[in-house]
């Protein structure tokens, strides 16, 4: 049950199909033989559990499990063989081939190209020599044409072959596709690829910001959720900190007054004295002028009455 959505486990009574799996598929003589050997305390091989991996597609074949029976070793033969040798390539199947760290070898072709099935064949052989180290796919180039331009395969190329990690957004390619026809140089390119003997190349734009958001979302990838949660509260805690601080020290800056401010307000101050000393002598001129046009008057009326005496 535990293992039940990794795969789909069944159990058969077929004769012939247990017989084709290395069991024992005899009738009465043979039961017989392991009642016998239950009495006697052993167990025969004949009763031994028979567990095989049948896949279909481009492996035709099946994987016999020879190890023992227990959990563990269960899961990871299963997780093993999730993936038939060489996988076809699809929209169903493409996160499974593709996922966490598979270095993905794609055998790209053309579907009704004569050479294709010598190239399958080929691939096949060298699934089974890299199996563990590599994933093995095949990918219908004219279909997929679009995609597969990214590895700078044209149509001319096929069949050829491109090594994908899509983890870390890298491939290899050799310089020449035409190359990659016979099962001894793809062997080389895939050799030197294992023992980290040829380049890997980078895919998608770097000045994209795409590019860079897809980067910081594998660098979350690594934490769990606990770590996340934990994570964001401290970067908020230090946004707001920072952004606290530079508001009270903005206002800070507003209500202190420096040097130059002090000495502006003393020279305005200085010049309002002026202003009110300078209206202080406008009112005495002022004053005085008043002064002097009543004087002025006095005299004229003496004068007036004088004359109209001497007019009597």
């Amino acid at each position: 049950r535990k293992l039940q959505g990794s795969a789909t486990f069944l159990s058969t009574s077929n004769s012939k199909l247990i017989a084709a799996l290395g069991g024992d598929a005899g009738g009465a003589d043979e039961d017989e033989a392991d009642d016998e050997a239950s009495s006697n305390g052993s167990s025969a091989d004949s009763s031994a559990p028979r567990l095989a991996w049948l896949t279909h597609g481009i492996e035709m074949g099946e994987v016999v499990y020879d190890g023992d029976f227990d959990e563990t070793s269960l899961r990871e033969w299963v997780e093993e063989h999730l993936l038939p040798l060489v996988s076809e390539l699809s929209g169903a199947n493409f996160d499974d081939v593709t996922a966490g760290d598979n270095k993905v070898v794609f055998s790209i072709t053309d579907p009704r190209d004569e050479r294709t099935s010598a190239h399958l064949a080929m691939m096949l052989e060298l699934s089974k020599q890299y199996r563990g180290q590599f994933v093995f796919a095949n990918v219908d180039g004219v279909q997929f044409s679009a995609w597969v331009k990214q590895f700078g395969v044209e149509i001319e190329d096929f069949p050829t072959v491109a090594v994908y990690h899509r983890d870390a957004e890298l491939y290899a390619r050799p310089d020449d596709f035409s190359t990659l026809r016979d099962i001894a140089s793809v062997d080389s390119f895939l050799y030197a690829i294992a023992h980290d003997q040829h380049p890997w190349l980078t895919l998608g734009n770097k000045y994209s910001p795409a590019f860079w958001f897809k980067r910081f979302e594998k660098f979350l990838d690594q934490f769990d959720e606990t770590q996340l949660m934990i994570g964001s509260v401290v970067v908020t805690l230090v946004f707001t900190g920072i952004l606290f601080y530079a508001c009270f020290a903005a206002l800070g800056d507003e209500n202190e007054l420096g040097p130059d401010d002090d000495a502006g307000a003393s020279s305005s101050g200085s010049a309002s004295s002026v202003a009110g000393g300078g209206g202080g002598g406008g009112g005495s001129g002022s004053g005085a002028g008043a002064d002097n046009n009543g004087d002025a008057g006095d005299a004229a009326g003496s004068d007036n009455a004088k004359e109209s005496k001497k007019n009597k």
